[in-house]
């Protein structure tokens, strides 16, 4: 049997602000930007091969 897993500890001090702060900036991308685009392209290709999988889109209903 597999062990549980632990759950993520909370971020805090240093850790936590870089985090609000690369939240900030991923948020002011525009489009035109190379860094915006390529995430486009891959939440579309991701949204794709979600949607081609059977098993994440039973899980996405849940199990009946």
């Amino acid at each position: 049997m597999a062990r549980p897993i632990e759950p993520t500890p909370p971020l805090e001090g240093e850790d936590a602000l870089r985090f609000l702060e690369e939240m900030e900036r991923v948020d002011s991308l525009k489009p035109g930007d190379p860094e915006y685009e390529e995430r486009k392209k891959r939440t579309k290709e991701l949204e794709k091969s979600l949607k081609n999988d059977p098993f994440v889109h039973l899980l996405s209903r849940g199990f009946k």
